[in-house]
C-alpha cells in the first residue's frame, strides 16, 4: 500500500492532501443492463476511511518510529469529475448543500436527438425523482414512466429505451424531467427528438463515460465512412528455386491485422447545454459503439482518434464530424506459404 506523506511546517496549520492515485480502480461506472426498473450502481460509490497517524525521528537514537494509529470518518469516493462549474453540486463530506436532495449524473443539453433503438441511459446520486413520458405527436403513448431514488450515497441508473415499457408505436419525442429538491416544484426537463433513419446492423450511436459519472449516448446513424486499416510484418522465406511459378517464400507477411476505422458527420441542433455535451463527448476515455438494435445489438468498443475534433457552429446547427476505430481487431492466419 503506498504512503501519503506531509511534513508539517507550523502547529495546527491545515493541509490539503490529493488521495487520487490510492483511491483510483476502487470505484468505476458499470456497463449498463438493459432493463425496465431502475439497477443500483454499487461500482461507481464506495465507503472508505483514510487510516493515519505520524512518523518521529529521534535524533538521539537515530530512531524513527511510525505510528499509524488513527482511522478517519467514512467518506464516499465517486467515480466522476468535478469541474469548476460542477464541483459545488456535490456538496461537501457532509452531504448535499440544501435543499439539494439528489444529483443528475450527466450534463444533457436542454434537447438531445436519438435514433430509434439506440440505448440512452440517466445516473442519479441521492434522492429525487424522474419521469419519462413517450410522445407520438400529442398523443402520449404507453403511461408515465416514474422513477422514485433514495438513499443519500446511492446510485442508480434508468434506460431510457422506450421498447422496455410495452411501446410498440415509434415515438417522435419524449420528455424527461427531473427533481432533485434544488429544481423547484416543476423540476427540470429534457426533450428527446427521435430519428426514424435507424439501419438494422448499422450504428446508431456511441455511448460515453460522462465527468458527472454516467454514460450517456451521442446520436451517430450510419458512419460518414468506414477504413479498414492494415499492419503486419514483413519477413523474407528462403525460395524454392526449382518452382516454375513464384508460389512459396521470398517476401512474405506474418500476423496480419485488420483494424475498421470509422468517421462519423452530424448536424446537430444547438440547444443550450450542447456544446458542453459534445465537450464531454471529446474528453471522454470511454466510448461504446451501439451496432444494431432490438434483439440484433451489439456493443463495440470505440477508441476515439487523438487530436483535434471538427465542431463547427453554423448558425443554430453544429456540424460535428469525429473518427476513431473499434477496438476489437480483425484477426487472420498468422502467416501462409
Amino acid at each position: 500500500m503506498e504512503d501519503k506523506k506531509y511534513t508539517p511546517f507550523a502547529t495546527a496549520t491545515e493541509f490539503t492532501k490529493d488521495f487520487k492515485s490510492l483511491c483510483r480502480g476502487l470505484v468505476y461506472t458499470s456497463f449498463p443492463a438493459e432493463l425496465a426498473t431502475q439497477q443500483t450502481d454499487s461500482n461507481i460509490i464506495k465507503a472508505v476511511k483514510l487510516k493515519y497517524g505520524e512518523v518521529s525521528y529521534n535524533s538521539n537514537t537515530c530512531a524513527t518510529v511510525k505510528t499509524i494509529t488513527f482511522d478517519s470518518n467514512v467518506f464516499y469516493l465517486l467515480n466522476a469529475g468535478a469541474n469548476t462549474d460542477t464541483q459545488a453540486l456535490f456538496g461537501t463530506s457532509s452531504g448535499f448543500t440544501a435543499p439539494r436532495t439528489g444529483l443528475l449524473l450527466s450534463q444533457r443539453p436542454d434537447w438531445w436527438e436519438l435514433q430509434h433503438g439506440a440505448k440512452d441511459y440517466l445516473w442519479f446520486l441521492g434522492a429525487g425523482t424522474i419521469t419519462v413520458k413517450y410522445y407520438n405527436g400529442t398523443s402520449q403513448l404507453g403511461s408515465t414512466q416514474t422513477f422514485n431514488f433514495s438513499g443519500a450515497t446511492t446510485v442508480k441508473y434508468i434506460c431510457l429505451d422506450y421498447s422496455l415499457y410495452s411501446i410498440t408505436t415509434n415515438p417522435t419525442h419524449a420528455i424527461v424531467t427531473m427533481w432533485d429538491g434544488a429544481n423547484g416544484d416543476n423540476g427540470k426537463s429534457y426533450r428527446i427528438n427521435y430519428c426514424f433513419c435507424p439501419e438494422q446492423d448499422n450504428y446508431l450511436g456511441v455511448l460515453f463515460l460522462e465527468p458527472m459519472g454516467g454514460r450517456g449516448m451521442l446520436s451517430t446513424g450510419k458512419p460518414l465512412s468506414i477504413d479498414q486499416e492494415r499492419t503486419a510484418t514483413t519477413i523474407y522465406k528462403p525460395m524454392d528455386l526449382t518452382q516454375s511459378n513464384h508460389k512459396t517464400g521470398g517476401r512474405s507477411v506474418i500476423i496480419p491485422v485488420g483494424t475498421r476505422k470509422l468517421t462519423f458527420e452530424n448536424q446537430i441542433d444547438n440547444a443550450p447545454g450542447t456544446t458542453r455535451w459534445l465537450q464531454n463527448f471529446i474528453s471522454s476515455p470511454g466510448h461504446h459503439a451501439q451496432r444494431g438494435y432490438g434483439a440484433n445489438t451489439r456493443w463495440e468498443k470505440f477508441i476515439l482518434d487523438t487530436g483535434s475534433v471538427k465542431l463547427i457552429e453554423r448558425n443554430k446547427l453544429i456540424n460535428f464530424q469525429f473518427s476513431g476505430y473499434i477496438s476489437e481487431e480483425i484477426n487472420s492466419q498468422s502467416e501462409d506459404i
